[in-house]
């Protein structure tokens, strides 16, 4: 990571009289800078030399060059968790390449588009849009093909296409060891860790954080050590209840987003920091740090983390035996799925209010919303175990295939 912040250092050195400079190398020294500034979470670098890079060029702007910058401020604003801002500016990037028919630009266009609809919770229409992109990039192959599948294989987890999600982050994980896309493979190999969580394979979902990890930190990936960190921490906490070891990654997770700007993961992760304080019996530091994560997770519109905030406090009221505060959280959560998330899962929710009703004498609806809680638990367990059996068997057939590979080459010697 030090070595690639110097390398970023010595471009904008260049960069700082370019007079002599030819205008091919400028711009690749200029587009390069901007990769790498937000690629390292160096916000401030990065909006400088974006403003820098489109007033060097005299109006009208290359259709190209706005191109890029319209991508990439796209990016940043992605990452800094301004999603309404990078929709508006990949729409941007879509509208100006499509002007000088590049296939390739509009299908990176149609990607981060689809990644931004992700991030807002419209899971369907970003599997739309992604399978568009899709198409192209599988022609040319390549490091942004394998993006586009690991993205693929997201969206399919938020529908709970279990099976559809585990074969494109297996096609991903094989073009990105294959060709030693080592930044990419390490984010694969974390939402593999997600997907096998979701299904109950605990222990192949720790081994996948732990290896992105290791990858993340050997590429320098600030953004990606903080997800892989954090996707632990959670683990730890929602499946082995190891409170103080989840609480401590959970920090240390909190800390690095912050870092990085990245508020509304902080929020998240604070949040479930405050539930393993809560059940450390520190319940002083569980308010403050649920009061810390209120505050950032509210300050954008990040809505699937206010669900997640509104469940975790409202479980965690419950816990107290605060009834009120905990209905008046479970539906504000409820609020803003209906309002903003049309494809998030409220299963959590709709448990907690199904109790919340039970307590309040409410018998009727507490037993209708628990039917709904039940039917829902039956279809999810229904997907979940078969797709534990193909990723069971797909696991099988890797690890016995490089047995054989093994066993072949030292046939050879």
């Amino acid at each position: 990571m030090g070595e690639q912040s110097e390398l970023l250092d010595t471009l904008i050195q260049d960069l700082s009289d370019y007079s002599n400079i030819h205008l091919y190398e400028l711009v690749l020294k200029f587009e390069e800078a901007i990769i790498q500034s937000i690629f390292l979470a160096r916000n401030e670098d990065a909006a400088r030399l974006l403003a820098e890079y489109l007033c060097f060029f005299q109006d009208p702007v290359p259709v190209e060059i706005e191109f890029f910058c319209f991508y990439n401020k796209a990016a940043f604003h992605w990452c800094t968790g301004e999603l309404d801002t990078a929709f508006a500016h990949a729409k941007k990037a879509l509208k100006t390449v499509e002007s000088y028919g590049n296939s390739l630009g509009v299908a990176r266009s149609l990607m981060m588009l689809g990644i931004l609809r992700t991030e807002m919770g419209d899971y369907s229409e970003a599997l739309a849009v992604m399978e568009k992109a899709e198409i192209v990039l599988r022609r040319n192959g390549g490091i942004r093909f394998t993006r586009c599948l690991n993205w693929l294989g997201v969206v399919s987890h938020g529908l709970k296409l279990y099976q559809k999600s585990w074969s494109y982050y297996s096609e991903a994980l094989e073009i990105n060891e294959k060709f030693n896309f080592e930044r990419d493979q390490a984010y694969v190999l974390s939402n593999m860790g997600l997907l096998c969580n979701a299904i109950g394979l605990t222990a192949q979902a720790e081994q996948s954080f732990l290896k992105s990890i290791k990858i993340h930190k050997k590429v320098g990936n600030k953004y990606g050590i903080a997800d892989s960190t954090a996707n632990l921490g959670f683990l730890l906490l929602d499946k082995k209840k190891l409170y103080e070891e989840a609480e401590s990654i959970l920090a240390k997770a909190a800390e690095m987003h912050i870092g990085n700007n990245s508020f509304s993961k902080a929020g998240l992760t604070l949040t479930s920091q405050a539930v393993c304080r809560f059940f450390m019996d520190d319940r002083t530091e569980s308010k403050q740090l649920f009061h810390k994560a209120q505050e950032l997770v509210f300050a954008h519109e990040s809505w699937e983390e206010q669900v997640a905030y509104c469940t975790s406090r409202a479980q965690v009221y419950m816990e107290y035996g605060e009834i009120n505060k905990a209905e008046k959280l479970t539906l504000e959560g409820l609020k803003i799925s209906k309002d903003n998330l049309p494809d998030f899962d409220n299963h959590e929710l709709n448990n907690i209010y199904s109790k919340i009703l039970f307590e309040s004498g409410d018998f009727k609806q507490a037993f209708l919303r628990a039917q709904l809680v039940l039917q829902a638990d039956l279809r999810l367990d229904a997907l979940k175990s078969s797709a534990m059996e193909s990723v069971i068997y797909a696991l099988t057939e890797t690890a016995r295939g490089k047995k054989k590979l093994l066993q072949a080459k030292e046939e050879a010697i």
